[in-house]
Protein backbone atom coordinates (compact mmCIF):
# COMPACT_ATOMS: atom_id res chain seq x y z
CA UNK A 1 0.00 0.00 0.00
CA UNK A 2 1.30 3.64 -1.44
CA UNK A 3 1.73 6.59 0.94
CA UNK A 4 1.34 9.77 -0.09
CA UNK A 5 3.24 13.11 1.07
CA UNK A 6 1.38 16.10 -0.29
CA UNK A 7 1.78 15.44 -3.99
CA UNK A 8 4.03 12.96 -3.79
CA UNK A 9 3.35 9.19 -3.46
CA UNK A 10 5.92 6.26 -2.10
CA UNK A 11 5.68 2.89 -2.68
CA UNK A 12 5.17 0.46 -0.08
CA UNK A 13 9.32 -0.07 2.04
CA UNK A 14 10.93 2.99 0.09
CA UNK A 15 13.01 5.39 2.01
CA UNK A 16 13.50 9.36 1.50
CA UNK A 17 14.58 12.82 3.90
CA UNK A 18 11.82 15.12 3.44
CA UNK A 19 14.36 17.56 5.59
CA UNK A 20 17.95 17.52 6.52
CA UNK A 21 19.04 14.64 8.70
CA UNK A 22 15.50 12.81 8.95
CA UNK A 23 14.07 9.54 7.23
CA UNK A 24 10.71 8.54 6.68
CA UNK A 25 10.14 4.93 4.81
CA UNK A 26 6.90 3.31 3.94
CA UNK A 27 5.54 1.19 5.69
CA UNK A 28 1.66 -0.48 5.02
CA UNK A 29 0.23 3.10 4.00
CA UNK A 30 1.82 4.71 6.74
CA UNK A 31 5.11 7.26 6.29
CA UNK A 32 7.08 6.14 9.45
CA UNK A 33 10.02 8.91 10.06
CA UNK A 34 12.79 9.34 12.25
CA UNK A 35 15.28 12.45 12.77
CA UNK A 36 18.93 11.96 13.22
CA UNK A 37 19.79 11.29 17.14
CA UNK A 38 23.35 12.61 18.02
CA UNK A 39 24.91 11.52 20.87
CA UNK A 40 25.57 14.14 23.54
CA UNK A 41 29.41 15.46 22.70
CA UNK A 42 31.57 17.58 25.14
CA UNK A 43 34.74 19.11 23.60
CA UNK A 44 38.12 19.92 25.34
CA UNK A 45 39.10 23.29 25.66
CA UNK A 46 39.79 25.40 22.57
CA UNK A 47 37.94 22.90 20.76
CA UNK A 48 33.98 23.91 18.45
CA UNK A 49 30.96 22.12 17.95
CA UNK A 50 31.01 21.98 14.48
CA UNK A 51 28.36 19.98 12.00
CA UNK A 52 30.31 19.43 8.37
CA UNK A 53 28.28 19.91 4.97
CA UNK A 54 26.22 17.30 4.32
CA UNK A 55 26.66 16.02 7.79
CA UNK A 56 23.89 15.96 10.77
CA UNK A 57 25.57 15.73 13.68
CA UNK A 58 28.51 17.95 14.86
CA UNK A 59 31.93 17.01 15.85
CA UNK A 60 34.52 18.33 17.96
CA UNK A 61 37.17 20.49 15.72
CA UNK A 62 40.34 21.39 16.88
CA UNK A 63 41.38 25.86 16.38
CA UNK A 64 43.95 26.06 14.14
CA UNK A 65 47.04 27.55 14.59
CA UNK A 66 48.98 30.42 12.85
CA UNK A 67 52.73 30.18 12.64
CA UNK A 68 55.47 32.32 10.53
CA UNK A 69 52.55 33.34 8.73
CA UNK A 70 51.30 29.55 8.00
CA UNK A 71 48.22 28.00 8.79
CA UNK A 72 48.16 24.73 10.13
CA UNK A 73 44.97 22.32 11.34
CA UNK A 74 44.91 20.86 14.83
CA UNK A 75 47.08 17.54 15.21
CA UNK A 76 49.10 18.92 11.52
CA UNK A 77 52.48 18.31 12.26
CA UNK A 78 55.61 20.04 10.41
CA UNK A 79 59.47 21.09 10.71
CA UNK A 80 61.07 24.26 11.35
CA UNK A 81 64.60 23.91 9.52
CA UNK A 82 65.91 20.27 9.85
CA UNK A 83 66.05 19.48 13.50
CA UNK A 84 63.25 21.03 15.20
CA UNK A 85 59.19 19.46 14.92
CA UNK A 86 56.00 21.28 15.80
CA UNK A 87 52.61 20.01 16.13
CA UNK A 88 49.43 22.15 16.36
CA UNK A 89 47.43 20.92 19.75
CA UNK A 90 44.07 22.40 19.54
CA UNK A 91 45.34 26.07 18.89
CA UNK A 92 48.37 25.92 20.29
CA UNK A 93 51.92 25.02 18.57
CA UNK A 94 54.01 23.10 20.02
CA UNK A 95 57.35 22.41 19.45
CA UNK A 96 60.56 20.50 20.19
CA UNK A 97 64.63 20.00 19.10
CA UNK A 98 65.33 16.48 17.86
CA UNK A 99 67.95 14.89 19.61
CA UNK A 100 70.77 12.44 17.92
CA UNK A 101 71.86 9.73 18.94
CA UNK A 102 75.41 10.02 19.76
CA UNK A 103 77.34 7.79 16.70
CA UNK A 104 79.78 5.30 16.90
CA UNK A 105 81.58 5.13 13.57
CA UNK A 106 83.90 2.46 12.51
CA UNK A 107 88.00 3.22 11.33
CA UNK A 108 86.64 3.51 7.99
CA UNK A 109 83.45 5.50 8.57
CA UNK A 110 82.92 9.51 9.03
CA UNK A 111 79.92 10.90 10.32
CA UNK A 112 78.13 12.53 7.66
CA UNK A 113 74.89 14.94 7.70
CA UNK A 114 73.11 15.12 4.60
CA UNK A 115 71.24 18.03 3.16
CA UNK A 116 67.95 18.30 5.09
CA UNK A 117 68.56 15.60 7.43
CA UNK A 118 68.67 16.58 11.20
CA UNK A 119 71.16 13.86 12.41
CA UNK A 120 74.55 13.07 10.89
CA UNK A 121 74.80 8.93 10.34
CA UNK A 122 78.17 7.26 9.79
CA UNK A 123 79.12 6.97 5.93
CA UNK A 124 82.14 5.35 4.54
CA UNK A 125 84.86 7.72 4.12
CA UNK A 126 85.57 6.66 0.86
CA UNK A 127 81.63 7.74 -0.08
CA UNK A 128 82.15 11.25 1.05
CA UNK A 129 85.37 12.02 -0.62
CA UNK A 130 83.18 10.89 -3.55
CA UNK A 131 79.82 13.05 -2.53
CA UNK A 132 82.56 16.19 -2.16
CA UNK A 133 83.95 16.12 -5.79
Amino acid sequence: MPCHEGSTMHDDGDFWSPVSCSQCQCRNGRAQCYVAHCPPLTCPANHTLEVAPGSCCPTCEGNPCVQKGMVYGSGEQWREGDCRECVCVAGRVQCHDMQCPDLQCQADEKPYKEEGSCCPTCVKKQVIESLRA
